[in-house]
């Protein structure tokens, strides 16, 4: 009972300290930078989640005012604003290049007061209903409590989740699991004949092809809306964070963007099979690190009826006819720059103009967005490409591959054991530019000026290392290479140590040596840098 009585005593102390500090706060006004409040003073919105429990106050204390109201007296008086949650301060703020303070993105250059506040981590309790001291009982489980905690989340779930899915129609409701089970099924890579035969070989018995069918439209038609509902939300918060930023709210956004080729053998009755393709392009916002989707659209060739029917020996041509899936003629060709323009006219049309874009090098798709860009806003709009560390590689590989170098370049007695070598030394180039990029923004913080000017210098020594010259250059420079024998990049590499390759095995001249710094400059330059300025993966 002591120890009882001691416990209420600091918890009363703690309450009455706490009725001071909401007196004071409410006496004194605090000023607004840009309808964000100042890190000096506390906001409304943490007085109002804090767990503790306030008792009431003596009768002498009186309170004019009140924290939660946020209605200001006259012009003059500032108001307090809720502080930025969690989630929004991540996308409206980045770590800065000395990893001990944040920056708002694209206000560096910009004249604005913004400042953003830390959020406070706010945790939800939902037991602290249950851990009252209203028991007697001298057991470490409640069992009254218990039950009440029990009953209660049971029917909580009667109430939000329910097992049938009010249609708002007399009659029959379908099983909220049967929705449940098509969603699933649509976002996988099965149909419904393969979704019957996988609950029939788990002893549960399918529904029948009818109602899986009509129950298919429904959901595809439900995921469209949502996917649509998505989108606009994510442009909203972009416009928001725009704001938030001081920016103005249609700002142009950045975009990454990418297709999918897949193909499909349809099976026919009189014929052996005929091949239908479709190509799905995808296009994200390279703004935040969550690249939520904000574009998408599908080159379909595939149609099931019109194959059905030409097997029959109709003359069908898709997508001209009734019940046609396909919105595409099965002879054109899949281009990835038609595929940008209808990307582009659905962005065009929420108001969002695009002024990067990141694809791979041999993609022509941002070719079809600026054409969308400049057809809705302005003839004179420019869309610039971008380039990712992913694709560079592989095309740094490609190159590699395509280079003539000379004949006494590889070692190998044959021309097959010198492709092998070959090949092997394009993976070890790529992977080493990779490596060393990644070094040098480790290094000094993803600050690229810093890391321009020590790119001429690696590049050098690099090509001294390849050449056999694998001296002081490569201990003081970041080269991935210490020199010696154990610590050298010849014994660290997979791709050479794996072929016997060491210091001096290769022997190029001096057109080699110039072929190989060019190869490096393709990612090591500030060409190169200046192309992958928007992309993150290194940090």
């Amino acid at each position: 009972m002591k120890g009882k009585r001691k416990r209420n005593q600091y918890k009363v102390g703690n309450q009455a300290h706490l009725l001071r500090f909401v007196s004071l706060t409410t006496d004194q006004g605090c000023g607004v930078i840009n309808g964000v409040a100042p890190s000096t003073a506390p906001s409304t919105q943490v007085l109002k989640n804090l767990s503790m429990q306030v008792l009431p106050a003596p009768p002498k204390l009186k309170f004019s005012n009140s924290t939660t109201d946020l209605t200001p007296k006259n012009t003059t008086e500032s108001v307090w604003l809720p502080r930025l949650t969690e989630k929004e301060f991540k996308l409206y703020s980045k770590e800065s290049y000395d990893k001990k303070s944040y920056v708002a993105p694209q206000t560096e250059k910009c004249a604005t007061t913004v400042k953003l506040l830390r959020p406070h981590k706010l945790s939800d309790d939902y037991l602290d209903e249950y851990l009252e001291e209203k028991s007697t009982e001298n057991r470490t489980v409640d069992r009254d409590l218990n039950i009440l905690m029990i009953n209660s989340l049971i029917i909580c779930h009667l109430n939000k989740s329910p097992k049938e899915i009010d249609t708002g129609r007399a009659g029959r409701k379908s099983a909220t699991i049967n929705y449940g089970f098509q969603t699933g099924v649509i976002n996988c890579n099965i149909g419904n004949d393969s979704a019957r035969l996988l609950l029939t070989s788990s002893c549960i018995p399918p529904m029948s092809k009818g109602t899986m069918q009509r129950i298919t439209n429904t959901v595809c038609d439900k995921v469209v809306k949502l996917a649509e509902n998505e989108t606009e939300q994510v442009v909203e918060s972009f416009r928001k964070r725009n704001e938030t930023l001081g920016l103005n709210k249609n700002s142009p956004v950045k975009l990454q963007m990418d297709g999918t080729y897949q193909s499909v053998h349809i099976k026919s009755r009189h014929k052996m099979g005929q091949n239908a393709s479709q190509v799905i392009g995808i296009a994200c916002e390279n703004e935040t690190d969550n690249h939520d989707i904000i574009g998408f659209h599908l080159v379909n060739k595939l149609c099931w009826v019109g194959a059905w029917l030409r097997g029959k020996g109709y003359d069908i041509e898709c997508p001209n006819h009734e019940y046609c899936t396909s919105n595409t003629n099965r002879y054109d060709p899949l281009s990835e720059k038609d595929l940008g323009y209808e990307i582009g006219k659905k962005i065009a049309k929420l108001d969002l103009l695009v002024d990067y874009c990141t694809t791979d090098g041999d993609a022509k798709s941002v070719q079809g967005l600026q054409e969308a860009m400049q057809e809705i806003f302005d003839p004179l709009w420019s869309v610039n490409r971008l380039a990712d560390t992913i694709h560079r590689g592989q095309s740094q590989f490609r190159e590699v591959l395509r280079a003539k170098f000379s004949v006494g370049m590889f070692p190998g007695a044959t021309k097959a054991q010198r492709n092998d070598i070959k090949i092997a030394f394009a993976n070890d180039l790529k992977l080493r530019s990779h490596g060393i990029m990644k070094c040098l923004f480790a290094k000094y913080n993803g600050d690229r000026q810093q890391i321009s000017k020590c790119l001429p210098r690696i590049v050098k020594s690099v090509v001294n290392c390849y050449s056999g010259n694998c001296s002081d250059t490569c201990r003081w420079s970041i080269t991935l290479c210490n020199g010696g024998i154990k610590t050298s990049w010849w014994y660290k590499s997979i791709n050479l140590s794996s072929h016997g390759l060491q210091n001096g095995s290769l022997k190029p001249n001096k057109t080699d040596k110039l072929l190989i710094e060019s190869l490096l400059e393709m990612k090591l330059s500030q060409t190169a840098l200046n192309q992958m300025q928007f992309f993150q993966q290194y940090k």
